[in-house]
């Protein structure tokens, strides 16, 4: 199971002469609207695109609404496209200061911890000895070689990740920007997501975000999602869960629109073999 993170919610929030004037124009439906950015804020290290229409679209709101909330009552910080909240960073710095201060604490106990253990060093390294002598053992193979009967040894490349072919799927069906570099920021969001959701998830994905008109620039501002704003952790699950898909749905024959079954030849494509390769 994922980890799941809180924030605090002040019981007084609605007396803030700031969110007062946003319900006397939006009501609840504005306070509600007001809070799910929020969730989006932690959720992005308190980051966001001023896309007021990508995020209307995800909330299933007019995006009149949501630019009203983020311009008109001074609740955000905006510098240039990007939009934050003073608030959530004075509250994720309390956080990360109590981290800090936890880790340096525990990394204080852990070194008293080695010191006392350093006095019985000498007797504990000839117990490791005998104990490693005692899990070797010797294979019949030509040379006679003497190997570790520990699992872990062998096949130790096998939870590779293939990031080359999946960059490879992208670019092969993508009617956005291609990707030209694999950079160590986009190799660590893909192991990421390969490890939260799996090749089938990945796959899943790309497939919603291939066919989604909205994320294809069908949309006011003729904005297209890229291949990093698709892997980020929070736009991946919006996209997994079907926020993005085309909200008129064809009829289909008993099948969910957009459902990928196995058979469908759009299911494998450059998937098909994903397993077997390493990179």
């Amino acid at each position: 199971m994922k980890d799941t993170f809180y924030f605090s919610h002040d019981y007084n929030a609605r007396t803030d002469p700031k969110i007062k004037r946003l319900m006397a124009k939006h009501g609840m439906t504005g306070y509600g609207i007001y809070w799910a950015i929020i969730e989006d804020l932690y959720n992005n290290a308190n980051a966001l695109q001023t896309d007021c229409e990508s995020i209307a679209y995800d909330l299933r709101v007019d995006s009149e609404i949501i630019k009203s909330i983020i311009f008109d009552f001074d609740l955000f910080k905006i510098d240039g496209e990007i939009f934050s909240s003073l608030s959530i960073q004075r509250r994720l710095d309390d956080r990360n200061e109590k981290s800090e201060k936890a880790r340096k604490s525990a990394e204080y106990r852990w070194n008293k911890k080695l010191e006392n253990a350093n006095a019985m060093r000498t007797q504990s390294d000839g117990n490791a000895i005998k104990e490693r002598k005692g899990k070797e053992r010797k294979l019949n193979t030509p040379n006679g070689v003497l190997l570790s009967s520990n699992k872990n040894d062998a096949n130790n490349n096998s939870g590779s990740v293939p990031i080359q072919k999946i960059i490879e799927a992208w670019n092969d069906r993508t009617k956005t920007s291609k990707v030209n570099t694999i950079s160590e920021s986009r190799k660590k969001a893909i192991r990421a997501r390969w490890s939260e959701h799996g090749k089938d998830g990945i796959w899943k994905v790309f497939l919603k975000t291939f066919e989604s008109d909205f994320l294809n620039g069908k949309n006011e501002s003729n904005w297209m999602a890229s291949f990093d704003w698709v892997m980020n952790p929070t736009n991946f699950v919006k996209i997994l869960d079907g926020n993005y898909d085309n909200r008129e749905k064809p009829k289909t024959n008993g099948k969910r629109y957009n459902e990928i079954l196995p058979g469908d030849p759009r299911y494998v494509s450059n998937f098909e073999n994903i397993d077997e390769i390493n990179l």
